[in-house]
């Protein structure tokens, strides 16, 4: 329960950082973020933020900004439990998402949070040929969580119908790069790596691809939950592939890495291969954009 500060809270932007060492014990850093749970709830959200731009900065070692993250994850997803709780029901409007003038605090958390994630992967892979073993673990806590934060980041501007949030497609689409590069992921194959805890990059890439395509094509409004936890099943079903030898074709769905976007139906013909993918999706898709927004008579790459 969030309620009124505490006065012995220690506020991570008052002194000095306290992540310069690995010598801070893994209890009394539990412990003090524990203490978040004594302020109200835009003091935790606020401090939540700082602590992990902190850390974010910080040098310790890859095994104690794990240790870190995971504590810190626990406390932004009781922050993130109580402003669900909050958040007032939005109004249905027509369109796109509209403009807002930064981040949300919510949408800051999400981010910096993923942004740490990153981090750490990037961090776990540096100087290592291959996949440890002993890394293992860590390494797919990143990557699910890293998915995970973004992925609450674009539901958000959906939630709220504001604009897309600078840089989550763009790492979005650079994590998966990432894993496609590093062999994690096999496109269309079994993950080599991340299989154990029955979690799939690829599945949970081309969810979010779905919805930031959906909600492009239909409007954010009409992205109830119950169409979103659909897409989910859809996505299985949708496919990945190169765009070369697409080059004519029309109605292709474009997957375009180099750009902080989602997926977008181009209508003409492709004129070039380009960087990324291009999007086939499942029968089912097209027919819950028709029926989400009659209007819409565009054909699409049904996956083969």
């Amino acid at each position: 329960m969030y309620h009124s500060a505490c006065p012995d809270w220690h506020d991570p932007g008052s002194g000095a950082s306290v992540y310069g060492a690995d010598s801070l014990s893994s209890a009394a850093f539990a412990e003090r973020i524990e203490r978040f749970r004594s302020l109200d709830l835009s003091r935790a959200l606020t401090g939540l933020i700082l602590e992990l731009e902190d850390l974010q900065r910080s040098t310790v070692s890859a095994e104690t900004r794990y240790a870190m993250l995971r504590v810190l994850k626990r406390a932004v997803l009781h922050v993130a439990a109580a402003l669900t709780t909050m958040r007032p029901v939005r109004c249905p409007t027509a369109g796109s998402p509209t403009p807002g003038p930064a981040l949300s605090l919510e949408q800051r958390l999400y981010a910096v949070m993923a942004s740490n994630c990153l981090h750490l992967l990037h961090e776990l892979g540096r100087g290592h040929t291959g996949y440890a073993d002993s890394l293992v673990q860590s390494r797919q806590w990143a990557v699910r969580n890293a998915f995970r934060f973004l992925g609450r980041q674009i539901l958000c501007a959906i939630r709220a119908s504001r604009l897309w949030p600078a840089g989550a497609w763009q790492s979005l689409h650079e994590l998966f790069v990432y894993l496609v590069m590093r062999g994690s992921v096999r496109l269309h194959g079994d993950s080599l790596v991340l299989s154990d805890d029955a979690f799939d990059p690829e599945s949970a890439y081309k969810q979010l691809l779905l919805i930031g395509l959906l909600a492009e094509l239909v409007g954010p409004e009409r992205l109830q939950s119950d169409t979103l936890t659909r897409l989910g099943v859809l996505a299985k079903d949708a496919r990945l592939v190169e765009s070369d030898g697409l080059v004519g074709e029309f109605g292709l769905i474009l997957v375009e890495v180099s750009h902080d976007r989602p997926p977008r139906l181009r209508v003409g013909s492709l004129d070039d291969p380009f960087r990324g993918w291009v999007l086939r999706v499942p029968r089912e898709f097209e027919s819950l954009v028709t029926a989400l927004e009659p209007t819409r008579r565009h054909r699409m790459a049904i996956a083969a």
